[in-house]
């Protein structure tokens, strides 16, 4: 975990989408935004100043875990999520984790050792094809 989700513990939430938020500090996580333009990817969360600070519920909410209520449209949570992520980056550089500009590279892992055995000489398509 990062300084910035890490900093999610006992946060209001940001996302206050009403008839759902649980006004539950001790629910509060960073929310990371689903937008491929903030880094988000295929198993790939996006960018860590790229979010908010959500309740359990709204999160639900947000990541399409849990159906929005009724009435209330996909744009609806999505420029509400706009608005919340304005509040908590203001928040991260109010407190000096973050620069309002710099984006915090990923740690990488290490590549897997490959476990084949390397295999010398032509194998059975280049034999048939040489014939």
């Amino acid at each position: 975990m990062s300084k910035i989700t890490d900093s999610a513990e006992g946060m209001d939430c940001r996302l206050r989408l009403p008839g759902v938020c649980n006004g539950n500090p001790d629910t509060t996580v960073w929310a990371h935004s689903n937008r491929i333009a903030h880094g988000k990817g295929r198993s790939l969360k996006a960018h860590d100043p790229f979010g908010c600070y959500a309740c359990y519920d709204c999160h639900a909410v947000y990541d399409r875990q849990r159906n929005r209520p009724a009435g209330m449209t996909l744009i609806f949570v999505e420029l509400e999520f706009d608005r919340a992520m304005a509040e908590s980056q203001a928040i991260l550089i109010d407190r000096g984790m973050w620069d309002g500009v710099t984006i915090p590279e990923r740690a990488t892992k290490r590549p897997a050792r490959s476990r084949k055995i390397a295999v010398v000489g032509l194998s059975a398509l280049q034999r048939m094809a040489s014939r």
